[in-house]
């Protein structure tokens, strides 16, 4: 299965409505879902994405492998209506960066993506402008792979064509509706890439369970990883991880994809 999240339920109509999505009966948040995607309105912010997500980890117990999120973003120059993938995660509060593992061809643009913690209409960086990004990516990691985990974004405002202070939602939806066949290609990249991975020869898990308590979440993920470097032939020393403790492991590991 794939997660899909959404800021707002403007950005989520048009999936909605293409996929044939069904709504859960849900006390916390707005989950839709078909038998291949099931999507989350997180709302705006990098609290209460996180906090969406890590909730549909949770309720769902593993069955997610990849993760998309789609929506609006500012930019300082690319044209309204463009569609890109996000190669690069900033967090505008801290500094840091994160780097989504494309390992796919994407026939649209990518550019980076900055994460605010407040609307930012400057235009003065270099990227894409969202709220949500980064807890988007930091939260999925704990569950997937950075390989697995990915931003496309349609612009809907930049420098010389900036937001009216009176926001038009039919203008937002018509964007939305115009992304539609860009995401239905990354989710049928996706699912054959899941495919793909997700059948592999079996991992022998036993020297890491001996040498560390893994919860059976992390084991899951553990499994996941090595999945995927058995696969793409990347080879990673048992015996240098030793002296690393669980959450180091993984991380090394997922470094390598």
């Amino acid at each position: 299965m794939i997660l899909l999240t959404t800021a707002t339920e403007i950005e989520a109509r048009a999936v909605i409505q293409k996929l044939k999505l069904k709504k859960l009966q849900d006390p916390y948040f707005s989950i839709w879902q078909n038998e291949e995607v099931i999507l989350v309105i997180t709302g705006i912010g990098k609290v209460k994405t996180a906090s969406a997500i890590a909730y549909v980890f949770a309720i769902t117990k593993s069955s997610i492998k990849a993760a998309i999120n789609f929506g609006l973003a500012g930019h300082k120059y690319l044209d309204p209506g463009l569609v890109f993938l996000a190669h690069k995660i900033m967090d505008f509060t801290n500094g840091k960066s994160f780097y989504p593992g494309i390992s796919f061809s994407f026939k649209d643009i990518t550019s980076p993506l900055t994460t605010f913690d407040l609307p930012y209409t400057s235009y003065e960086i270099d990227s894409g402008y969202d709220m949500e990004g980064v807890a988007f990516f930091e939260t999925c990691l704990k569950f997937l792979s950075l390989d697995v985990i990915h931003f496309l974004k349609t612009v809907s405002d930049n420098a010389k064509n900036p937001l009216p202070p009176q926001l038009d939602k039919n203008f937002f939806l018509h964007l939305m509706k115009a992304s539609l066949s860009a995401l239905e290609s990354l989710i049928a990249t996706l699912t054959s890439m899941n495919k793909l991975l997700f059948t592999p020869p079996s991992v022998d898990l036993s020297f890491f369970i001996e040498n560390w308590n893994f919860t059976e979440s992390e084991k899951n993920i553990l499994s996941d990883v090595l999945q995927r470097l058995m696969i793409l032939e990347k080879p990673y020393k048992v015996e240098a991880l030793k002296s690393l403790s669980k959450h180091e492991v993984l991380q090394d590991l997922k470094r390598l994809l």
